[in-house]
């Protein structure tokens, strides 16, 4: 009977500290565990996070956080860490992703940029200036070239054939002559009818 006694309450003792410790436990690893994992991870993870962050958290981190949380340590550090973590890793992250990204960005870009473009504007600038060009310099060139050559012609023919005609006309003109009125110095010029 006495045995009986002991195991019942040996029983009740082991419930009881189970239900009691869980509740405790939990309320209290919970509370501690969030203040503590906050300011370490977020001193600790910093640093190691921004270089290892993608390729080891991603793995470790999900495989061992969801083995090894409890139930009630899964919610309320997701709740809390997810706060505090947003917070801190993003002024890092921001910071140290800015730079590097600005860089590599920098450069690719400038180099596919510089390529794709040189490529596409002297296609379609060539294309475009020679119409338009093409166009305009006929246009400004008929205009000028004809304005310029018709005056310096003008003038140049004006002197060249007064000059050639002048001796041409005054050579011929007088061998003519000369041979003509030795030929008939008597004849009388004919009358027109």
């Amino acid at each position: 009977m006495k045995e009986t006694v002991v195991r019942e309450s040996e029983e009740n003792l082991t419930e009881n500290l189970t239900e009691n410790l869980t509740e405790n436990l939990t309320e209290n690893l919970t509370e501690n565990l969030t203040e503590n994992l906050t300011e370490n991870l977020t001193e600790n993870l910093t640093e190691n996070l921004t270089e290892n962050l993608t390729e080891n958290l991603t793995e470790n981190l999900t495989e061992n956080l969801t083995e090894n949380l409890t139930e009630n340590l899964t919610e309320n550090l997701t709740e809390n860490l997810t706060e505090n973590l947003t917070e801190n890793l993003t002024e890092n992250l921001t910071e140290n992703l800015t730079e590097n990204l600005t860089e590599n960005l920098t450069e690719n870009l400038t180099e596919n940029l510089t390529e794709n473009l040189t490529e596409n504007l002297t296609e379609n600038l060539t294309e475009n200036l020679t119409e338009n060009l093409t166009e305009n310099l006929t246009e400004n060139l008929t205009e000028n070239l004809t304005e310029n050559l018709t005056e310096n012609l003008t003038e140049n023919l004006t002197e060249n054939l007064t000059e050639n005609l002048t001796e041409n006309l005054t050579e011929n003109l007088t061998e003519n002559l000369t041979e003509n009125l030795t030929e008939n110095p008597d004849r009388e010029p004919e009358q027109r009818t």
